[in-house]
C-alpha cells in the first residue's frame, strides 16, 4: 500500500510545469457581453473572457456596463482598457466593438465641451 505523501508527491509532479509565464500559450481572449439582468429586464457587463467560456462564466476582466432599456446613460465603459485588451489580442464581438466605438464617441464629445466655471455666488 502507498503512503499518503509518496502519492501526493507524485501527483503535484504530474500536474506542474516547468515553464515560465512568458513560455505559458495565451488563451484566446473575447470582448463580449455577460447578461446579469432578470427576465424582460437585461443588463449586461462588458468583459473580457476566454472565447471557449460560458456566456456568463468567470471573466478575466470586467470593463463596464450596459443597460439597453436606461432612458439616461445607458453604458458605462473603461475605453483605455479595453485598448489595453485589443493590443494584447483580444478580438471584441461585433456588438461589443460597436458599444466600444460609442463609449469613445462620447469620451471625445466630453473632452470637447467647454466646462463653464459656475460663477460663485455672494452671501450677505
Amino acid at each position: 500500500m502507498l503512503d499518503k505523501p509518496f502519492v501526493a508527491r507524485c501527483i503535484s509532479q504530474l500536474f506542474t510545469s516547468n515553464k515560465t509565464v512568458s513560455e505559458t500559450t495565451h488563451m484566446a481572449l473575447k470582448i463580449r457581453l455577460s447578461r446579469i439582468g432578470t427576465t424582460h429586464a437585461p443588463v449586461y457587463h462588458v468583459v473580457v473572457a476566454e472565447a471557449r467560456s460560458r456566456r456568463d462564466g468567470r471573466p478575466a476582466e470586467l470593463l463596464g456596463t450596459y443597460n439597453p432599456r436606461a432612458a439616461g446613460k445607458q453604458l458605462t465603459l473603461k475605453v483605455d482598457r479595453a485598448d489595453y485588451w485589443i493590443s494584447q489580442g483580444a478580438k471584441p464581438t461585433d456588438t461589443a466593438l460597436s458599444l466600444i466605438k460609442k463609449a469613445r464617441k462620447a469620451l471625445e464629445t466630453a473632452e470637447a465641451a467647454p466646462v463653464v466655471p459656475t460663477e460663485p455666488t455672494a452671501e450677505a
